[in-house]
């Protein structure tokens, strides 16, 4: 059985609006620390996976060493959050 599938726009910041809906290949985010980015791009890449077919994503972060403990766990915090 299908789990519906629906993200709190109220935790979304309304800076990132466009964003969810953009199918572009490639989206690049910039702004602060604080901004939710990580968290946005972390809702978006799993609602997309979950709801879309034949997807596979890759993330970049500046400090590659840093990758596991930050965003790898970000997603599977949001993972847990959306059970």
């Amino acid at each position: 059985m299908a789990k519906e599938i629906s993200l709190d726009m109220n935790k979304i910041n309304p800076v990132y609006d466009k964003a969810l809906y953009c199918g572009d290949r490639h989206l690049v985010m910039v702004g602060g620390a604080g901004s939710g980015k990580s968290y946005f791009a972390a809702d978006k890449i799993i609602y997309r996976l979950i709801t879309e077919r034949d997807h596979r994503f890759i993330v970049f972060r500046k400090v590659a060493a840093t990758i596991k403990r930050s965003v790898f766990q970000l997603m599977i915090d949001r993972l847990s959050e959306w059970d």
